[in-house]
């Protein structure tokens, strides 16, 4: 008897030293990542949805990843599945899933769009891919109708949702294991419209049929088959994830091409270029810090300038957000703009050059003015300067937009000058009140050939007509 107590304490020992371990290893991840964000500027949360089968160890999951990251000074968002306030009574219709996953999407958008500086990360119990796993088991239960289920299904994986996204959970388990765990701490066994060994199998399909069907929309999908695994696996695997997409967010990458005998020949004689002339590239992607400092390719940066009529909107970046070789240092910019990132991908279509530059930009004028704007009909101009410079490693593509100059912005990143008190960055500046002295060559190279006007003397600037 006393051998088996001790047998039993001696395994009781080993499973806390391995969970002390496992505690010590992610700690250790966990600290390189945090200094690694705290010592850039922070453009975005991380997205994170779980969903899956009931039962499955999504909650569990999702607290203890949740506490792991709070406790490593992470900021981070739980917005919750809300079944359980859903006015619609039958979960089995279709109106109870759109009900949920538009709440979801609510949820999401607003934390995007309004405190997208505040967390690390979000976290989404039960969100668009949960809802599409739905949708797909009322397709097969003929629960939905044909168009109701190609429309609502188009309008989930619209590129504008899923970009958000960054990972997706998909936790699973065996039936009769879901079982097991839900009758487990209660006094009964009579069986619930969900949570029955029929349906549950058939949710399994469901989901199998989403992920062939739709994991290729997603940035990435992590499958986890809980049924035979104890908790400290889950949460190792979840955490895992999770750290080395946070990583990956941060120490980004950026896209760049490596130019050809044709490039230079285009622009040998000329800094700007029109979109026919313009021979498209395949853009390649690396971590920034590499790209940066490779002088054989060239990055690519997306810009935007907006005009109206005789006025043109000006930034001013922040003093560290650009570096001393910058051409963009304490000068006055007459666009905004910045590189294309490997989540600029166009994952719901075609995967062409002038498709990433327009989702690259439109992404980053939400995240620098808080606005959105189409380029959808909008043919870029190319500006390339060599002139022994940064300039030489960076080729702009550029668009004009026209807008009021009464929109509203809010730039609440770290990148720009504010629009408040005397500053004119993020507003609209008519041109005669800009000189190039205070001007970068891109502004100078697109107000010349964009808006027919041309700086003279190295001070006030001459319109020609």
């Amino acid at each position: 008897m006393e051998e088996k107590q001790m047998n039993a304490e001696s395994q009781m020992q080993d499973k806390q030293d391995k969970h002390q371990e496992l505690i010590t290893e992610l700690k250790q991840q966990a600290m390189q990542i945090k200094k690694i964000t705290d010592s850039i500027r922070k453009r975005r949360p991380i997205v994170i949805e779980f969903s899956g089968s009931p039962k499955s160890g999504k909650t569990t999951s999702i607290n203890s990843l949740m506490q792991f990251l709070k406790k490593n000074e992470f900021s981070v968002k739980v917005i919750h599945e809300s079944a359980s306030v859903c006015p619609v009574v039958d979960k089995q219709s279709p109106m109870f899933n759109i009900w949920t996953a538009c709440d979801s999407i609510k949820s999401l958008v607003g934390i995007i769009e309004e405190e997208r500086n505040r967390y690390d990360v979000i976290i989404i119990d039960r969100g668009i891919f949960d809802a599409l796993c739905w949708f797909e088991w009322l397709k097969a239960l003929e629960k939905i109708e044909e168009e109701m289920y190609t429309k609502t299904t188009g309008f989930l994986t619209m590129e504008r949702f899923v970009k958000y996204i960054d990972i997706v959970f998909v936790m699973t388990a065996e039936p009769e294991k879901s079982i097991e765990r839900e009758y487990f701490s209660l006094l009964t066994d009579v069986r619930g419209s969900i949570m029955n060994e029929e349906v549950l199998h058939s949710y399994l399909e469901a989901i199998k049929i989403t992920l062939k069907e739709k994991e290729v929309l997603f940035n990435k999908v992590c499958r986890i088959d809980t049924t035979e695994s104890n908790q400290d696996e889950v949460g190792k695997e979840v955490t895992e994830n999770t750290l080395n997409v946070l990583k990956g967010l941060f120490l980004e990458k950026v896209g760049y091409f490596t130019p050809d005998k044709n490039f230079y020949d285009i622009f040998e004689h000329r800094a700007w270029v029109q979109w026919e002339d313009f021979k498209e590239t395949e853009i390649k992607f690396a971590q920034r810090e590499g790209v940066e400092k490779d002088r054989t390719v060239i990055q690519v940066i997306p810009i935007a300038t907006f005009t109206d009529g005789n006025k043109v909107l000006v930034v001013k970046k922040q003093e560290n957000a650009v570096g001393d070789e910058s051409q963009e240092k304490n000068k006055v910019l007459a666009y905004v703009g910045g590189h294309i990132r490997e989540e600029d991908r166009i994952r719901n279509g075609e995967n062409d050059f002038l498709s990433m530059c327009r989702a690259a930009l439109c992404r980053e004028i939400e995240e620098e003015l808080g606005i959105s704007v189409n380029f959808g009909k909008v043919k870029p101009a190319f500006i390339y300067i060599q002139d022994k410079t940064n300039s030489e490693r960076h080729l702009a593509v550029c668009f004009r937009k026209e807008i009021k100059a009464t929109t509203k912005l809010r730039m609440t990143s770290n990148e720009l000058v504010g629009n408040k008190g005397k500053s004119r960055s993020g507003k609209f500046v008519e041109y005669t009140q800009l000189k190039e002295g205070e001007l970068d060559s891109w502004s100078r190279t697109l107000l010349n050939n964009y808006y027919s006007i041309e700086l003279k003397d190295g001070e006030q600037i001459t319109f020609f007509y």
